[in-house]
């Protein structure tokens, strides 16, 4: 996370590409896929609190709900919510670092 973060302040804008979008597409390619062809946005959400642990997320700001966890919601494509900085470097953390799902 920390990488990421440091990263992120040399970063150039571009605004022509959504991140979501770029998120949505490596949570496609890692695995998070159902039959439909849609990111499976709830066990996507799971892997990713498994990876940093509830403590972390609930310290970070970044606590989840059951009924619509974030990291589901920024992979779903064309949502207008706007969501904080700490949540786009925890789910590029957790998509770089991630092993494909198996299965």
């Amino acid at each position: 996370m920390a990488k990421v973060s440091s990263s992120a302040l040399g970063w150039t804008v571009d605004l022509s590409t959504d991140p979501r979008q770029q998120y949505r597409e490596k949570a496609l390619e890692l695995g998070y896929k159902m039959k439909s062809g849609d990111v499976a946005g709830k066990v996507l959400s799971g892997a990713l609190q498994n990876f940093f642990g509830t403590g972390l997320l609930e310290a970070t700001g970044c606590a989840m709900t059951d009924r619509s966890p974030w990291p589901s919601q920024m992979v779903r494509p064309a949502v207008g919510v706007p969501f904080a900085t700490t949540k786009y470097v925890l789910i590029q953390t957790f998509l770089e670092n991630s092993s494909p799902v198996s299965g």
